[in-house]
């Protein structure tokens, strides 16, 4: 039997480019990243746009709800991405 298999380029980079962005401009969302992307000629579209910057979030929440408040105020800015 064949599978279907994905060929999505890796997240990474975008990943990277979405945290300078948020880095930069702090107060911009994920619509107001996604024009900026496409600006700069990233062909992604808003869902995928929203799911990178969703999993962020969710990631360090869950980092946030394991370590405590008092072990993210000595983490610092390192979860923020």
């Amino acid at each position: 039997m064949i599978r279907y298999r994905s060929n999505r380029p890796p997240d990474a980079v975008l990943r990277g480019r979405l945290r300078d962005l948020a880095n930069e401009r702090r107060r911009f969302g994920y619509r107001h990243q996604f024009v900026l992307l496409r600006r700069d000629d990233e062909p992604s579209g808003i869902d995928r746009i929203y799911r990178l910057r969703w999993g962020a979030f969710a990631a360090s929440t869950i980092l946030d709800s394991q370590l405590g408040a008092y072990s993210m105020e000595r983490l610092g800015t390192l979860l923020i991405w």
